[in-house]
């Protein structure tokens, strides 16, 4: 390609500046694909602008390898082509940066990398993962089944007959293992303490007073003993403890907060009290 019409500034990049400019842009784009999906987050727009930034420098390169190409009608393109390119770099960099700077990055969905299953970003720890090591503890724990006693068969000694002998008694059977232990929190949704976790076990008190309550709520509209959750036949039931503001759990159907004295908690309902929102989360054992 003869440069020696043009100015110093595409002299220069075509002889050596858009190759910089094509490595630039290049790991400008496979920097943010990567991270995005290392940390689990979504960063669209700027993956896309660096990708484009990437295709925009590609024509100057097939004009510096195939010179020919160059000549003709295309030589009007020489020039725009490479103040493009420039912009190109320019634009993969700054995504970059603002990708960096953490600006237009949502979160994205995360999965556990043993079983595979969605997680919320507030977890520590996977639930289903925890499920199955306590279905495994439990049927760890359960004795195995004994075998009968033999019989020994014996000639009768005396001339009478001898009393039938009564049938050893069958071996107890284990008809399945026992059921692993609920899995359920009440994952914190607001305040400064957001996607706090309470751990729920048989009874689960919730209220302000931190002498009498197992989840202690700092917020003056909730009473000092203001609900509690119970375990109930393998559900976890909610109950209002004459609170005097309620508690209040959100319709799936319409979205509108219904005050309750009596729910039984589904995965992923809302619960309100005072200030506070919580979501419940539940996971649990198999059914044999």
């Amino acid at each position: 390609m003869n440069l020696t019409m043009y100015s110093s500034l595409v002299q220069t990049w075509y002889q050596w500046g858009h190759f910089v400019a094509l490595a630039v842009a290049a790991a400008a784009t496979f920097w943010v694909f990567y991270d995005a999906a290392r940390r689990g987050v979504k960063a669209t727009a700027w993956q896309v602008l660096t990708l484009i930034g990437v295709i925009l420098v590609l024509p100057s390169l097939i004009f510096w390898g195939f010179p020919t190409v160059s000549t003709g009608n295309l030589a009007a393109a020489v020039v725009p082509l490479a103040y493009v390119g420039l912009g190109a770099a320019a634009l993969a960099l700054l995504s970059l940066f603002l990708y960096l700077a953490g600006v237009g990055v949502g979160p994205g969905v995360i999965y556990c990398p043993v079983c595979g299953q969605p997680q919320h970003p507030s977890w520590d720890y996977c639930p289903y993962c925890a499920q199955q090591q306590a279905q495994q503890a439990a049927l760890a724990a359960a004795p195995p089944p004994q075998p009968p006693p033999p019989v020994a068969h014996t000639e009768p000694v005396a001339e009478f007959p001898q009393p039938p002998t009564a049938p050893a008694p069958a071996p107890t059977e284990v008809l399945r293992p026992a059921r692993p232990e609920e899995l359920a929190w009440l994952v914190l949704l607001s305040g400064t303490h957001a996607g706090k976790e309470f751990r729920l076990g048989e009874t689960t008190t919730i209220g302000r007073d931190p002498a009498h309550n197992d989840v202690v709520l700092d917020d003056s509209a909730v009473s000092r003993q203001h609900a509690k959750v119970r375990l109930q036949e393998g559900q976890f039931v909610l109950y209002d403890m004459a609170s005097t503001d309620g508690t209040f759990v959100k319709d799936r159907e319409t979205g509108e907060w219904v005050e309750v004295q009596k729910h039984t908690l589904a995965d992923g309902d809302r619960i309100k009290m005072g200030q506070e929102t919580f979501s419940f989360m539940q996971v649990a054992g198999e059914q044999t």
